[in-house]
């Protein structure tokens, strides 16, 4: 077993394709087929069931995922190690987070980053707060930017900031002219829900005050959340990092008694050793 074949097999349980996985990783079908042949007789059984549609992992492909992507990135932090990545001239940090710090919290500090090392080839994995813990839980990626509290065992992680939940209305509604809102008074107005924590937190809040909020809507996309609302259709409560500068047609509310917060912080699989490359992006987070 070597550890390129671990690699195809990884981008092959990823991709779901033969095919797809083969360009991923730059050679062609056949010969990727033949080293998942090699594993598959190796382990003495099938690690993944091939029909025209998809590639699917058996259970022995399951368990063997799980231990391929930990040694896959033992192996790229031991290489890292060796080759020079302690100068940080070349290599890749893999970063998961939610959409709203990918968009609006992360840039400023990727460009930062990019600019003393550019050598260093950057992945953003954008997903949900649980989706974020699996993939740094896995080792798919090093860092993980989520809403906490967290409560995978298998991570460690520290506290970045809090941020208030705010109203978002069409400028011609009712709210808009407001200073700020009380959660109880939007009892009965149409919901554009955000999936997630968000959701999660919003409800209890908002159930808390006495009501269940009607949804008209739920997306897990915060660009369609914005689209919705814009076009009247509801209001949305969304984090303040969540809601773009200049966004227009909408007014952004503030939310009282009670008011919603959320706190968001950074994660790394627990005892983990840190790349020199994850050290130096958190550098900035540190102070």
């Amino acid at each position: 077993m070597d550890l390129y074949q671990l690699e195809y097999f990884v981008e092959v349980a990823r991709q779901g394709s033969f095919t797809k996985a083969a360009a991923k990783v730059g050679i062609v079908q056949p010969a990727l087929s033949q080293q998942i042949k090699r594993l598959e007789e190796e382990f003495g059984t099938p690690l993944v069931v091939r029909d025209r549609r998809q590639a699917r992992l058996t259970p022995a492909g399951e368990t063997l995922l799980e231990h391929a992507r930990q040694l896959l990135a033992m192996a790229q932090h031991t290489r890292e190690s060796i080759v020079g990545l302690a100068e940080l001239k070349h290599g890749r940090l893999t970063i998961a987070a939610i959409p709203a710090v990918s968009a609006f919290h992360l840039p400023a500090h990727i460009n930062r980053f990019r600019r003393r090392h550019s050598g260093i080839e950057l992945v953003i994995l954008e997903e949900s707060s649980s989706g974020v813990a699996e993939l740094v839980a896995n080792g798919t990626a090093e860092l993980g930017f989520l809403q906490l509290p967290e409560p995978d065992q298998r991570l460690e992680g520290t506290a970045l900031l809090s941020e208030p939940h705010l109203v978002l209305v069409h400028q011609r509604h009712r709210l808009a002219a407001l200073k700020s809102v009380p959660l109880r008074q939007l009892a009965g107005e149409p919901f554009i829900q955000y999936r997630g924590k968000v959701r999660d937190s919003v409800l209890q809040a908002c159930r808390q005050s006495g009501f269940d909020p009607k949804i008209a809507c739920a997306t897990g996309e915060l660009a369609t959340v914005h689209a919705l609302t814009q076009a009247g259709l509801g209001i949305a409560i969304l984090p303040r990092m969540a809601i773009p500068r200049g966004l227009k047609g909408v007014r952004a509310v503030p939310l009282t008694r009670p008011g919603l917060w959320r706190e968001l912080g950074i994660v790394r699989r627990h005892g983990a050793p840190a790349s020199m490359a994850a050290q130096a992006f958190l550098e900035p987070f540190s102070g």
